[in-house]
Parts: C-alpha cells; structure tokens; sequence
C-alpha cells in the first residue's frame, strides 16, 4: 500500500524503513509516524500514548486519526489473508524480495 501510494503521488520512500529504524523512510514525521505504528501493532500501551501524543504534537490530531485508520485497515486485511491462505501474486514479490523477505513458494500465486 505504502509502495503504490508513494508511486501514485511521485514521492520516493524507501520500504527498507518498516524493518529498519535505523532507516529514514523519505517522508515527513516518519519516525514518529513508525514509532506510533509500531505501538499500535505491538499493543504496547505506554509507548502507544508517548508515540500519539508525539504525534499530535509534530503533524497534528488529523495525521493521527489518518495513521490509526490506515493501520488497522492494513491489519485487518493482513489476518483475514492470513486466515483465509490467500497467496501472495508473484507481482509482490520484488516488495519482499527489497524487505529482504523470502516467500514461500507455497504461499505465491
């Protein structure tokens, strides 16, 4: 979502950020946007309300209220394909393949 976001709207991210923190990912408030991601899907409560309120602060409640939806509706979508066993298109492999992730071949369409 994020490579094909950043594609529609010529913006340059590098992916390699969602693994790496040591890694700017080329857009702005990006690691306060990353530490708030990562509270929310570690379900860790302190740094979720540190990450927020940082948050807020640097981009403001609406760049929040946009993270959180944009969130959930990627975790949403990542357990029911995971649930159901959806495979993942050869097209996404080269996103894996630039994660440094290996992809079984079982789980590729």
């Amino acid at each position: 979502m994020l490579r094909a976001s950043a594609e529609q709207q010529a913006l340059t991210v590098d992916l390699l950020a969602a693994r790496d923190p040591f890694v700017a990912a080329g857009l702005e408030h990006d690691s306060i946007i990353l530490a708030f991601v990562d509270a929310i899907v570690l379900r860790d409560d302190d740094e979720l309300e540190l990450a927020r309120e940082q948050l807020v602060d640097t981009a403001g409640a609406e760049v929040v209220e946009a993270v959180a939806a944009i969130t959930a509706n990627f975790e949403m979508m990542n357990r029911i394909l995971d649930a159901t066993g959806v495979p993942v298109a050869a097209r996404y492999a080269t996103v894996g393949e630039t994660l440094g992730l290996s992809i079984p071949a079982h789980l590729r369409a």
